[in-house]
């Protein structure tokens, strides 16, 4: 994902890619916080609008969830990409096919 902030940005193009952009985001936080930099309020949201289709993804940090990836009927329902781990590294559809499958 780093590779494709140099290239030009396309959107994630499966759950592990959505993922690692959350952690770089973590990462911008724990420098924020380490530096004291004054990042405009909500920037985090405003910046995964632009980054990422959807936030699915983030529903796996959620406690409360925990183990609604394995419910293959209710994520069908609700229209998320599968997330069980066994499934990250699935494209969301083949014509966007990850770069560590080319």
């Amino acid at each position: 994902m780093s590779a494709a902030l140099v290239r030009g940005w396309t959107h994630p193009s499966c759950v592990a890619q959505e993922l690692a952009v959350r952690c770089l985001l973590d990462q911008v936080e724990v420098i924020q916080d380490l530096y004291g930099l004054d990042l405009e309020d909500g920037w985090r949201g405003q910046v995964e609008e632009h980054l990422l289709e959807d936030t699915d993804s983030e529903l796996l940090y959620q406690n409360a969830l925990d183990g609604f990836e394995d419910d293959v009927e209710l994520n069908m329902q609700l229209g998320f990409a599968p997330m069980s781990l066994k499934d990250w590294f699935e494209p969301f559809n083949h014509s966007r096919v990850p770069a560590f499958v080319r």
